[in-house]
């Protein structure tokens, strides 16, 4: 029997985790946060994010799992950063004088079936693995988005954790409302949300690190799929050492895709727009000449 599709796709991402990753904790290479690791020392300022209007090309994913985006699906960091360069390559092939900059999105504190030794239901991915994948991004001119998916956690402490790599100049943060449940809510069984409030405690703490560390700007991604998952936008300010960005993550048809991405892009508070393609539960893989022909044209241009 087929059953309608909603207006608001499902996310293929919190489909997977109902089905197998909820079942078990997540221990796989992933360690409790650990407070007492010291920053990276800061290096050169490195470019700006976005410099001279080009676009960004991600890979997101969970290095060990290929069933959660396309970072788990290459057998090394380098095999991805590999793979990476050569979309990039073909994304500024195509997007005129724009350019392109490869950046790996990797979920760095994920949701868990375990509330782990904090209560936030969240785990962390190993230091070791989390610096290979920023040493093969630098080997590549590539940037790493950290993407923090908060749990019971509240959106600061989670931007904060990415503090030991963040003295890295191509390192940078996300974080996902729909799993940021509040004090006593659970992963998938709660439905996520935060406010403007909290984008700007995490914008106000990345635009001091950078002016404290002589760095570029920070791209601070947040992942929406679902139109009520971010409250009270009309307070989000705009900081000069933060790019902000808006990525619309939902499944479904292009042209249901595109209306969604449409409606997100338009909110006043967006300075950066992201469009994420899924290759695997979309249910029309969109070409890369059919996002870049997109109105308005992305700024980020996603593959999970």
């Amino acid at each position: 029997m087929s059953r309608k599709r909603p207006a608001w796709p499902r996310r293929y991402l919190a489909s997977f985790f109902a089905a197998a990753a909820l079942l078990l904790p997540l221990t796989m290479g992933m360690t409790p946060f650990d407070a007492s690791a010291s920053p990276n020392p800061a290096a050169a300022p490195g470019p700006a994010p976005f410099a001279n209007g080009s676009q960004m090309v991600t890979y997101y994913g969970w290095p060990h799992s290929d069933g959660m985006g396309v970072l788990g699906t290459f057998a090394s960091p380098q095999d991805a950063a590999k793979s990476l360069a050569g979309e990039t390559a073909l994304v500024d092939s195509l997007n005129g004088a724009r350019g392109a900059t490869g950046a790996m999105d990797l979920i760095y504190g994920m949701v868990s079936s375990d509330p782990g030794p904090d209560g936030i239901y969240v785990r962390y991915l190993d230091h070791d693995t989390t610096q290979s994948y920023i040493d093969a991004a630098k080997q590549n001119g590539e940037q790493v988005i950290l993407d923090m998916q908060i749990g019971r956690g509240n959106v600061l402490d989670e931007v904060k954790k990415a503090e030991p790599f963040l003295g890295n100049p191509n390192v940078h943060v996300a974080i996902d409302p729909e799993y940021a449940v509040g004090p006593n809510g659970i992963p998938i069984q709660t439905a996520g949300h935060i406010t403007g409030d909290d984008i700007n405690q995490a914008q106000e703490y990345l635009d001091k690190f950078v002016k404290d560390h002589h760095l570029a700007p920070k791209m601070l991604v947040v992942h929406q799929y679902m139109p009520d998952t971010i409250g009270d936008t009309g307070n989000i300010k705009q900081l000069p050492n933060v790019s902000l960005v808006l990525d619309m993550d939902g499944i479904g048809a292009p042209a249901d895709k595109l209306s969604m991405y449409q409606k997100f892009a338009e909110q006043p508070w967006v300075q950066k727009r992201s469009y994420m393609v899924f290759l695997r539960a979309d249910s029309t893989v969109s070409s890369e000449q059919q996002v870049l022909a997109m109105n308005p044209s992305p700024d980020m241009i996603a593959f999970q």
